[in-house]
């Protein structure tokens, strides 16, 4: 009976430190009749009645005390797992389902555009909107341009199917009109884009006044493809309006991708928008 009697307050003990330990220092709720946290609230049924007014624990009946110092050991092993598991799995639930989602703009898959022209006929202006050439292009099989949409975007609308929002205003595919070399691409900062790319008053949209309000915030040149060809890329943008361009030389002809969007577009998806202007292909029969 001593043994048991040592048994039952050799748990106290244990529970005491857990409480000290990990209820104390993390805060968790404590039941005020034994300064047991809830979830092992049920050792008080077994180990003790109350806590006198000085602190210190009042046991139960010596049967009272061999019936709970048995049960301790019947189920030692479960309390054990209680106390050890208990926070951590608390831990790891409150990280698993309080973490932020991925980046809205995380897209491992895409939907590709594919437009396929002929050379620029006399008169003729090759442009699309949104994938759809327009009056002046003649499609043909000379030349194919392609870019990428992320897959959770509608193809038409460019809502993003998991926020219900248009993440983007509309891209435009075109060919500048004549011949030109890369100098003129490398020179588009000093220029100003909308003349080193021949934005005129015929691309309509307003597109030339907004570009030209816009200022150029970043300029690179990017080399893609296994035959080296690169793509000069700006940024330029204004209070309400901002445009991603990127443009190559291909038989001695300007082709420009341009990424138009809102400023509260380009806040919530940016990088898929620059992922677009980045997935811009052109190639040449």
């Amino acid at each position: 009976m001593g043994s048991l009697l040592h048994d039952a307050v050799r748990l106290l003990s244990v529970l005491s430190l857990f409480e000290h330990v990990f209820v104390r220092s993390w805060k968790l709720p404590i039941d005020a009749n034994t300064r047991i946290c809830p979830f092992t609230s049920h050792v008080k049924n077994i180990a003790c009645t109350r806590i006198s007014d000085d602190g210190s624990t009042v046991l139960s009946d010596t049967n009272s005390i061999a019936a709970a110092a048995a049960e301790a050991h019947q189920s030692a092993s479960t309390r054990r797992r209680n106390v050890i598991f208990y926070p951590v799995t608390w831990m790891a639930s409150q990280f698993l389902f309080t973490s932020s989602p991925p980046p809205a703009h995380a897209s491992s898959e895409l939907a590709t555009v594919t437009l396929q022209w002929d050379d620029q006929a006399i008169g003729g202006f090759p442009m699309a909107i949104d994938g759809v050439n327009t009056d002046r292009t003649s499609p043909g099989s000379r030349v194919t341009l392609s870019y990428s949409l992320p897959e959770y975007w509608d193809k038409n609308t460019y809502v993003d199917d998991r926020t219900g929002q248009k993440s983007c205003h509309r891209i435009i595919i075109y060919q500048k009109t004549g011949t030109s070399r890369t100098d003129r691409l490398e020179k588009a900062p000093e220029l100003g884009v909308a003349r080193a790319l021949d934005i005129g008053d015929r691309m309509g949209m307003n597109l030339k006044a907004n570009v030209n309000r816009s200022k150029i915030t970043s300029s690179q040149s990017v080399v893609k493809g296994p035959q080296g060809q690169t793509f000069f890329e700006y940024d330029v943008r204004s209070a309400d309006v901002t445009f991603l361009f990127s443009a190559t030389i291909v038989n001695e002809r300007i082709y420009v991708c341009i990424v138009e969007c809102t400023e509260e577009q380009y806040q919530r998806a940016e990088t898929d928008l620059r992922g677009i202007r980045s997935s811009f292909r052109v190639d040449s029969v």
